[in-house]
């Protein structure tokens, strides 16, 4: 799992410079095979297809992040993968609400 920060969608309407407030930095989890660690970006493939086979091996979903952008990586057993992601749409829906949600 990959935490890392990225940008906010672009303001679509004219606005007033006097009236800017900085924007808040959006702070995302990915999780996925890291297909390369390289010096100046990760990338990761959530699935993976073929896999029994090396020459055959295909990979969709591919998101590159910026490794100035990375806060952290985590290994996550593969059991565990589905729990986490549970467990963070579960603190993303608690923060939009305001709500605590009673899920195990």
């Amino acid at each position: 799992m990959i935490e890392w920060e990225d940008s906010t969608q672009p303001v679509p309407s004219w606005q007033w410079l006097s009236a800017f407030e900085e924007p808040e930095v959006v702070k995302c989890r990915s999780v996925g095979w890291l297909i390369h660690d390289g010096e100046h970006v990760k990338v990761l493939a959530p699935n993976i297809g073929s896999h029994d086979d090396p020459e055959e091996i295909q990979v969709s979903g591919v998101i590159r992040i910026p490794a100035k952008a990375v806060l952290s990586i985590k290994d996550l057993p593969l059991r565990c993968s589905v729990s986490l992601l549970i467990v963070a749409a579960k603190e993303v829906l608690e923060a939009r609400s305001g709500m605590s949600l009673n899920y195990p």
